[in-house]
């Protein structure tokens, strides 16, 4: 099976862009570990536990999806959750490491010695992106109802200082026609309070998704995650998701995000289009 290459660019220290051919991996992880992901901002993988040697990123989502649906989601220390994730990495850094084939032709991947990790995350160009989620069918509506209420407040929580921020912007009055110029924004909590005390929890959520898409709002990544816990219940389509994730402030590096060393020979980017994803959270069905 042939790697796929792609142009990608990087930035030095200096703040000169260069551009590099990068390969595109992917890794299967559970939830403690995709959350270590993020708190990098989508960066770097973490380091490996005393009991783990080796770091193995595969060169196929097929392969990466069988191992988070039929392993990750069986695995309670995983959160019973999988994920796909894809990232480029430089691919001249790549070439030092062998292909290694652990079963049929899918089954291929790297083996990254653990005290080598700093140095391979060192070359990855971008943000990690996650590409698709697998859950337990045993994880469906297990959720008691007294939680999903005190998810869905805590998401309103999160949303309502955003929503008085955008209205003071406009001095508490929206321009007539305008994104803020619409009913229950402001007031969203007595709306919200009132489903759930009818015990209208979806339609609760639907209304939080109104608050947070019609301004438009930025959440934090933090608030995508509680959303998130909610999917086994609610059973959120690949759609709903992405207009979700569309809505998700990911903090971006003050400065550089890797030495200029990771760019092994590169040369000034010349009109060179790099098609980046603009989020870390992608699903796709």
């Amino acid at each position: 099976m042939r790697r796929r290459l792609n142009e990608t660019v990087g930035i030095g220290l200096s703040g000169v862009r260069y551009w590099c051919m990068a390969t595109t991996l992917y890794r299967p992880v559970g939830q403690p570990e995709l959350d270590l992901i993020a708190a990098s901002e989508w960066h770097h993988f973490p380091p490996r536990l005393n009991w783990q040697p080796i770091f193995y990123p595969v060169l196929n989502e097929e392969y990466a999806t069988r191992i988070a649906r039929e392993w990750n989601t069986k695995d309670a220390e995983n959160g019973n959750v999988g994920y796909v994730l894809s990232f480029y990495i430089d691919t001249q850094y790549l070439d030092r490491f062998e292909t290694q084939q652990v079963g049929d032709e899918q089954c291929l991947e790297y083996w990254v010695p653990a005290e080598r990790l700093d140095e391979f995350n060192s070359n990855i160009s971008g943000q990690i992106t996650v590409v698709s989620e697998w859950r337990s069918e045993t994880d469906v509506d297990t959720i008691p109802p007294e939680v999903l209420e005190v998810t869905i407040l805590s998401v309103l929580t999160d949303v309502e200082p955003l929503m008085v921020a955008a209205f003071d912007e406009v001095d508490g009055t929206p321009a007539p026609g305008s994104n803020l110029d619409q009913a229950f924004l402001l007031d969203g909590r007595t709306v919200i309070e009132d489903y759930l005390n009818h015990n209208e929890l979806g339609v609760a959520l639907e209304h939080l998704m109104y608050m947070i898409e019609a301004p438009p709002l930025q959440i934090q990544p933090s608030t995508l995650r509680k959303i998130r816990s909610l999917h086994s219940t609610f059973d959120l389509s690949a759609e709903n998701w992405a207009r979700f994730a569309a809505h998700v402030n990911y903090p971006k590096p003050d400065g550089p995000s890797r030495p200029s060393s990771t760019l092994h020979q590169s040369k000034p980017l010349n009109n060179v289009r790099c098609d980046m994803p603009d989020y870390p959270l992608v699903i796709r069905q």
